[in-house]
């Protein structure tokens, strides 16, 4: 049995018994948000029970000891137990009606009768048993449930280990309070003692399953797209650059004498001696290179320059070095007897993730490798991060802050600075410096990004190897000793590459009897360049199925470009006729997004077309597997008639099952063509201008519109990135209207057609006190809730003019209904807040309710204000924010000022906070207390008076009914209360108004909101809680939002579930 299924058992059974203690003893009250317990129905009472029975068959037990069996056993008799409560629950409602309170002194009255006090004394000896069991399981050194307990504690912080201790210690008093007590009939002392050894229990859980500080930090340096240049480079071949390590080449050497030999025979040329010193000058060569790059292998530091033309092979090269038994071997003796450290990162300008190419990932990827190996370097080179990780639970919004570029840099110098006090030695392989972003105005240079490496490499414990083009900037920036010109010393490399590639196809004649001579020609030709001698080899093979002829073949290698950016125009205008249009739009496509899905190859004509039609105008249908495989198809042939252009590689786009591969270009270079041939450029004139992100929005829609429901996660977070993203669109955008208005039709469509397999894109909903989560990554939608485009679109693209259109129609969607509310959407939203204001000046109202889930109670639910959530998710995030990012600031802080300014809130508002780990909760009631605008203050006390006069407007009540009164012109309200509008239209008008001039007319007495306050102790920002009696958890506690006092009167607010969208 694992341990969290032991202590988690545990805790069931113990929740079992005191459930059924109190039940069976008619103490237990239903605790429900707003109900009147006179009210309540038994039916609640055995919905209770049922769900704690259900938790007792949750765990799957596999364990071997006698106490874990023993476990196993007395839930199964908790089980029986169960079914005998529900029989006499069952009786009794029968007997003496539906309420509970009814029933409950009937129990009590059969306290005394043998078959109650049974049960009584049943419970008793379970919960015995229950403590003793765990504390021997805890104890005894030879269960599998404490070994996998130290294994567990080993991979966790103090946290884990002090809540374990405490549990111990609990369990340990207990024992010994029953042997010297007795049998006692004073069940209060016992029952106080097992609540907290059950908070302990729960807390270790919650410990247990939460990700330690260790994985957090590796969670937040770890991007998808970390390994997608490394995975599309290719191989090298059996022998390609084996020279570079290996010293012993006499297999190679006995087969470049036959190539000699034969070569001399098929061109009737004798002069084999020239042909020979030219392989060993070549070879002479590679030994020097060979012995300069295995003495800064083993013995060297500062950085190693590999530099080569484009396409010589350079990405190849650093692949075979990153995983070559030989070069870590070497690497280990320059260690000696410190721990070598080994990471790498292939660039790469062409990935459409930013990662791929800048700084940051590159700090990213070399901190992830590098730490997943030194765990214990993780609180070191992130001390903060690793501390604030230890104290709260995971939430992507907390983690984030403490990975931005600077300290990222500043990490990377840490790793130096602990090579220096540690036994440890760092190397990093790092290909394509050239791949980076070159943009000097962001300070983002090559020549910075040489100096940054070079600063990296300055301590005689960190070295570095880098391949790049031969640009200026490396080439004057890295040591002309340490550098190997890559494109001087592959015509060997490419001769035995063009050897293994011609003898695939020995079934031809010519092959047979010529391969040799057209390997010499094509190898002489390349200088050093692979993608050349790749690109005519095939070109070659190709028109061997029109000629045998030697000659011809020979004069056509010599006709082609000797430069790479000649070839690809030649082979753009050898491409069938045919094809040539369709190829060229498909070149067009790529070069705009970096890629895209295989099968949006095929929609190609539609996606260069102007405008938005497409797929808007189709009827939406899913594609069957048919269909899906003939577009493969035909993509095949669009790729395979390009010459070798473009390629399929596995998709990085998270598209499961039906789309696994993505076409892209089959070199940078051909991407660099693309862009500046002339010819390309002509074909596009007749086209419109393309547009990577409509490009991208047509491709993602069009896989939501015809590929069906299994991918729709990722069509709608790439469609909510491209829509969304502020700093492209522009105010009243028609494409982005339609479009919006297409991807509500997609979503409808597929959860009505299919609504058993459609990933169901849920509202996102928050818990309160903390950070939002997405919810969309359930299968189904949680009870109550569904998901609302309107909302979503004021939440995540904050478009007020589309907003504005949709509200036309449909004007009471102004105000909250249910438990969603426009306004409440928009003010929770990072977006532009302009959407809050002119909400409020249609009528919103941050007054206005909305429903709530009690948190954990299904199906319950409950009134709150939108100001007062509004004002605990604030207080959450300002109370988080300090801990973890101090500087950092919210749009909430605007909208906040936006609804004071408004003056239809009530300023008085109050905070409680209570003791509780992270964010989501926390055990007893709330403790301290402070008001909302102290809190603000000390958050942002560069504005102290500005929040004060926010907090406190100067109020004039003919200026307030000036503003009522141009509400009430604006809207035509007079017209509407007399004209024929219905009645509740009437009511709920009046009922406005009323409300309004309530609020401006009355005066509140502050004796109630300081009897309020009163009860807690005062708060101060950054304040942590105190140390609870036996607690050794404390550095894991911090403050959370338990209230909100809303002038005199306090609202819980713990644990509440709110709908975003």
């Amino acid at each position: 049995m694992d341990p969290v299924t032991a202590i988690g058992l545990a805790s069931s059974i113990l929740t079992f018994v005191g459930f059924s203690y109190s039940l069976i003893s008619g103490t237990y009250e239903i605790a429900k948000l707003g109900s009147t317990t006179g009210n309540d129905n038994v039916e609640l009472v055995v919905k209770d029970l049922n769900k704690l029975t259900e938790e007792l068959r949750k765990h799957e037990l596999k364990g071997t000891s006698k106490h874990e069996t023993a476990l196993t056993k007395l839930a199964l008799k908790c089980e029986a137990l169960s079914g005998e409560l529900l029989a006499l629950l069952e009786t009794l409602k029968a007997k003496e009606g539906f309420q509970w309170n009814t029933v409950k002194v009937a129990l009590r009255s059969m306290r005394k009768k043998r078959e109650v006090a049974d049960k009584m004394a049943m419970l008793t000896e379970y919960r015995s048993e229950v403590l003793a069991r765990l504390l021997s399981l805890l104890n005894e050194r030879q269960t599998s449930t404490h070994t996998q307990l130290d294994r567990l504690l080993n991979d966790r912080h103090d946290g884990l280990v002090s809540r374990l201790e405490s549990l111990q210690n609990a369990l340990n008093i207990q024992a010994r309070e029953q042997r010297g007590s007795g049998q006692t009939n004073d069940e209060e002392p016992k029952l106080n003692k097992i609540q907290e050894i059950q908070l302990i229990l729960s807390k270790l859980l919650e410990s247990s399953q939460q990700p330690s500080p260790d994985v957090r930090v590796l969670r937040q340096l770890y991007f998808s797209s970390m390994y997608n240049r490394e995975d599309s480079v290719r191989d090298a071949g059996r022998d390609t650059f084996k020279w570079i390590l290996d010293e012993e080449v006499g297999d190679i050497t006995g087969r470049d004498d036959a190539f000699v030999k034969r070569l001399s025979e098929e061109s009737h040329d004798r002069n084999e001696k020239w042909i020979t010193e030219k392989i060993d000058h070549i070879r002479s060569l590679q030994s020097q290179t060979r012995s300069n790059f295995l003495k800064w292998l083993s013995r060297g530091n500062c950085i190693f320059h590999i530099s080569g033309k484009a396409g010589s092979g350079k990405s190849t090269l650093m692949k075979l070095l990153a995983f070559h038994p030989r070069a870590q071997e070497e690497l280990k003796r320059w260690s000696g007897n410190k721990r070598l450290i080994f990471a790498h990162f292939f660039a790469w300008s062409a990935g459409k993730d930013e990662m791929q190419n800048t700084l940051h990932g590159l700090c990213r990827s070399i901190l992830f490798t590098v730490l997943k190996q030194c765990p214990d370097l993780i609180s070191y080179v992130f001390p903060e991060a690793y501390q604030a990780f230890s104290t709260t639970q995971y939430e992507v919004y907390i983690d984030e802050p403490f990975f931005r570029l600077p300290s990222l840099m500043e990490a990377l110098q840490k790793l130096s600075t602990v090579s220096m006090n540690r036994q440890y030695r760092f190397c990093f392989f790092i290909d394509g410096l050239d791949e980076f972003k070159n943009e000097k105005s962001q300070g983002t240079s090559h020549k910075k990004l040489a100096d940054i490496l070079t600063g990296w490499a300055a301590n005689d414990n960190v070295k570095l190897l880098v391949s790049s083009r031969p640009t200026d900037e490396f080439m004057s920036s890295f040591s002309e000793k340490l550098r190997i010109k890559l494109h001087e010393l592959t015509q060997l490399d490419i001769m035995r590459f063009g050897c293994s590639q011609f003898e695939k196809h020995m079934d031809n004649a010519c092959v047979r009897s010529h391969y040799t001579t057209l390997v010499n020609e094509v190898s002489r030709n390349a200088q050093g360049v692979f993608l050349w001698a790749h690109l005519t080899i095939g070109i070659i093979l190709s028109e061997m199925s029109r000629t045998q002829d030697i000659k011809k073949l020979q004069d056509l290698i010599d006709a082609i470009p000797e430069e790479v950016e000649d070839l690809y125009r030649s082979l753009l205008e050898s491409i069938d006729r045919r094809y040539q249009r369709k190829v060229n739009k498909v070149l067009r496509l790529i070069g705009a997004v970096r890629g895209c899905p295989a099968v949006s190859i095929t929609w190609a004509d539609e996606l260069l077309a102007t405008g938005t039609s497409f797929p808007v105008t189709r009827d939406i249908e899913t594609y069957s597997e048919e269909e899906i495989e003939g577009l493969v198809l035909e993509a095949n042939r669009i790729v395979s008639q390009s010459k070798g252009l473009l390629e399929f590689m596995p998709s990085d786009q998270a598209l499961n099952g039906s789309v696994p591969l993505c076409v892209t270009f089959s070199h940078r270079t051909v991407h660099e063509f693309v862009d500046q041939n002339e010819q390309m450029r002509s074909f596009g004139k007749g086209f419109p201008k393309l547009d990577r992100v409509r490009l991208e929005i047509k491709i993602h829609l069009a896989g939501l519109w015809f590929l069906g429901p299994k991918n729709a996660q990722y069509y709608f977070r790439a469609l909510t990135q491209r829509l969304g993203d502020r700093n492209y669109w522009a105010a009243g955008d028609e494409d982005r209207y339609t479009w919006l208005d297409a991807f509500e039709r997609t979503i409808q469509h597929h959860k009505g057609v299919h609504p058993t397999t459609f990933l169901g894109i849920t509202g996102r909903e928050s818990i309160l006190p903390g950070f939002f989560f997405d919810s969309n990554v359930s299968l189904l939608p949680r009870s109550g809730t569904n998901f609302s485009f309107l909302h979503w679109v004021a939440n995540r693209i904050g478009d007020w003019e589309y907003l504005r259109r949709k509200l036309q129609g449909e004007p009471k969607l102004v105000h909250a209904d249910g438990n969603l509310s426009l306004l409440f959407s928009a003010a929770l939203s990072w977006k532009e807040q302009s959407t809050v204001d002119h909400l409020l000046e249609l009528g919103a109202s941050p007054n206005e309710s909305i429903m709530v889930h009690k948190s954990k109670v299904e199906d319950e639910m409950d009134e709150m204000s939108i100001w007062v959530a509004f004002c605990a998710l604030l207080a959450s995030y300002i109370i988080i924010l300090d801990e973890i990012h101090p500087t950092h600031w919210h749009p909430m802080f605007k909208v906040l000022r936006t609804f004071l300014r408004a003056g239809e809130v009530d300023p008085e508002v109050s905070i409680v906070l209570g003791r509780g780990r992270g964010y989501r909760g926390f055990p007893g009631d709330g403790t301290h207390v402070i008001s909302l605008k102290h809190l603000v203050q000390q958050f942002d006390p560069d504005n102290v008076d500005a929040w004060e006069e926010s907090f406190n407007p100067a109020k004039n009540i003919f200026e307030e009914l000036r503003k009522m009164w141009s509400y009430l012109a604006t809207h035509r309200i007079y017209d509407t209360l007399c004209g024929c509008w219905n009645y509740a239209a009437r009511r709920w008008t009046l009922g406005s108004l009323v409300a309004a001039w309530s609020y401006m007319t009355t005066r509140r007495s502050n004796s109630n909101l300081c009897l309020l306050r009163n009860k807690y102790l005062p708060y101060r920002l950054g304040m942590k809680p105190e140390r609870l009696l036996g607690d050794k958890a404390v550095g894991l506690y911090t403050f959370s939002v338990y209230s909100v006092i809303l002038g005199d009167v306090e609202i819980l607010t713990n644990g509440i579930e709110l709908q975003i969208y």
